[in-house]
């Protein structure tokens, strides 16, 4: 299991719930929680070699297309299994997942 989370700007806690509930699967469970500046989209990711972080960073932009809400941050919480982060790729010192955004890798490192 890996835990993850996406924080989301100019979108209201319904709208977070809406995208959590369209996330939930066997291999991802997920709420949306209001943090006042921001909703996080907080996911455990059940089976994170089928679902990783990037996929579902990917989902979560997807779903805000065209609504003028926008991911602002991600991260995975604790330690990430070698192949998971084997999955994502370094960009020019920042990191995004393999569609778009940022992440945070093992002690502050930026992976994507």
């Amino acid at each position: 299991m890996l835990a993850y989370n996406v924080w989301v700007s100019g979108l209201d806690l319904a709208g977070g719930r809406r995208i959590a509930a369209s996330l939930r699967r066997r291999e991802v469970r997920a709420l949306a929680f209001d943090l006042g500046t921001s909703i996080q989209i907080s996911c455990n990711l059940i089976e994170p070699l089928r679902v990783g972080p990037a996929a579902l960073y990917d989902e979560v932009a997807a779903s805000l297309e065209g609504s003028g809400a926008r991911v602002t941050e991600a991260e995975v919480v604790g330690l990430a299994p070698h192949a998971v982060v084997g999955r994502c790729r370094r960009i020019g010192g920042s990191t995004r997942p393999v569609g778009r955004g940022n992440h945070r890798g093992e002690a502050g490192e930026r992976v994507a």
